[in-house]
């Protein structure tokens, strides 16, 4: 099989594996009590603001999840995992609720366990 079509079968896999990833996060947070949304979404900003302090991702990035992060999980979750405007596969192959870092790597069996305090817009989508 020719090399580029190798390449890009692997890179259509792991897209969609996050695509998963996401759609299952999603799903949990919807369902979740107010506080364990909560939670991600401020532990998702923390790890956005370390992005931005370290210098370890774009500028487009950070502003773009910092606006999703905003936003009540019934606005979040679509954006998440759906196309965004061209923007979906480029946002879960960065997201803070997957990446992992030097201080704290995130896998998606984390995601259902750590909860840190959420932002307080979130409070009123229950």
């Amino acid at each position: 099989m020719n090399r580029h079509l190798v390449r890009q079968a692997q890179q259509q896999q792991r897209e969609l594996q996050r695509l998963m990833q996401h759609q299952q996060l999603a799903i949990e947070m919807l369902f979740a009590p107010r506080s364990e949304r909560y939670k991600r979404i401020q532990a998702a900003f923390d790890r956005v603001k370390r992005w931005e302090v370290g210098q370890l991702c774009s500028a487009d990035y950070i502003d773009r999840w910092r606006q999703w992060l905003a936003l009540p999980i019934s606005e979040l979750a679509p954006l998440m995992c759906g196309k965004a405007q061209g923007w979906g596969p480029a946002m879960r192959q960065n997201s803070p609720f997957t990446a992992p870092d030097s201080q704290e790597p995130l896998a998606l069996a984390e995601l259902t366990s750590r909860f840190h305090q959420p932002y307080p817009g979130h409070l009123s989508a229950a």
